[in-house]
C-alpha cells in the first residue's frame, strides 16, 4: 500500500490588498488600520465545507470548523488574520500553486511531487481510521466485517479505499462517495453496513447536539497508524511556516488550542 502524507492543507497565500472577493456570506470586512500603524498580513484560508470538524458549513452557510478557529487563534498570536474562501476539494493544486487562495484545507494524501513543494507545519491533530457502525446492541469485531459492505468518503484518499478492500475481502463490497454525510446515508439506507471513516469525524457528530442518526458505535481496527494532521504553505513561503510553527506552540501553551478541541473534536478529558 502507497504510503502518503496526510495533511490538512492550509497553503497560505499573501494578498495583495484587502477585499470583499470571495468572501464567505456574512463574514465581516476587515477595516482599514488607522494611519501611522502597520497593516496585518491578511491570510486567505480556502475550505472545502464538506469535512466536518475540520471544515463545515454553519447555519448561515458560514464555513467554520477546528482548523479555522485554530489557524485564527495562530494568527492572533503571530500578528496576521484570517479570512476564508470555499473552493472544490478536487481544485485544490490550483488553489495552492497557482495563488487563487492564501490557504488551503483539507484531508488527504498528498503526492511526493506535490509535497515537495511545500512547507509542513508541526502536527495539529492526530487521526486514525476506524469503522463506524448503527448501535443495536451488537458486539462487532473485525472480522465480522469480512463480507459485509462498507461505505467510505473518497475524501479520506486510496488508503481509505485499499483498507475497506481488505476488511470487506472484496472490491464490490466497498461504496465509495463523496463525503462522510453521503457516506453514512448508505448505511441509513441499507447499503452498507458500516462506514469507514477517521475516527475525529464520529466524535464530533456523536457529540450533544449533532445529528443523532450518525453511527457512534465504532470498531477500532489493529495495526491502523495515527496519522498527523498539518497546515501546509508553499515553500517559498516559509517565513510563515515559522509563524505559524511558533503560533502553535502558543496557543498549546495557553490552553487555546484545548479550548478549541474540545469545541469541535472531543470532550472535556479526552484524546
Amino acid at each position: 500500500m502507497k504510503k502518503y502524507l496526510w495533511a490538512v492543507f492550509a497553503p497560505l497565500l499573501v494578498l495583495a490588498a484587502c477585499s470583499d472577493k470571495g468572501k464567505t456570506a456574512g463574514e465581516p470586512s476587515a477595516s482599514a488600520a488607522p494611519a501611522g500603524t502597520a497593516q496585518k498580513r491578511v491570510v486567505r484560508l480556502a475550505m472545502s465545507g464538506d469535512y466536518a470538524p475540520i471544515s463545515t458549513l454553519n447555519e448561515k452557510s458560514q464555513l467554520v470548523g477546528f482548523e479555522r478557529d485554530l489557524l485564527t487563534a495562530v494568527g492572533a498570536a503571530e500578528g496576521f488574520t484570517v479570512e476564508t474562501n470555499r473552493y472544490l476539494m478536487p481544485m485544490w493544486e490550483a488553489e495552492l500553486f497557482g495563488a487563487k487562495s492564501d490557504v488551503l484545507s483539507l484531508t488527504f494524501g498528498v503526492p511526493p511531487e506535490a509535497r515537495e513543494k511545500m512547507a509542513l507545519s508541526r502536527p495539529i491533530l492526530k487521526s486514525r481510521l476506524v469503522v463506524g457502525m448503527l448501535d443495536k446492541g451488537q458486539q462487532w469485531n473485525v472480522a465480522d466485517l469480512r463480507g459485509k459492505t462498507i461505505s467510505v468518503n473518497k475524501l479520506d484518499g486510496p488508503e481509505a479505499v485499499e483498507l475497506a478492500e481488505k476488511l470487506t475481502g472484496s472490491p464490490d463490497k466497498v461504496i465509495v462517495s463523496n463525503t462522510f454525510p453521503l457516506s453514512a446515508a448508505q448505511v441509513y439506507g441499507g447499503k452498507a453496513d458500516g462506514v469507514l471513516a477517521e475516527n475525529m469525524v464520529f466524535s464530533y457528530y456523536s457529540r450533544s447536539g449533532k445529528r443523532a442518526e450518525i453511527p457512534v458505535k465504532t470498531i477500532d481496527l489493529p495495526n491502523q497508524p495515527e496519522r498527523d494532521l498539518v497546515f501546509a504553505v508553499r515553500r517559498e513561503d516559509a517565513a510563515l511556516m515559522e509563524k505559524i510553527n511558533r503560533g502553535l506552540d502558543t496557543v498549546r501553551s495557553n490552553g487555546t488550542y484545548d479550548r478549541i478541541a474540545i469545541k469541535w473534536i472531543r470532550l472535556p478529558g479526552g484524546r
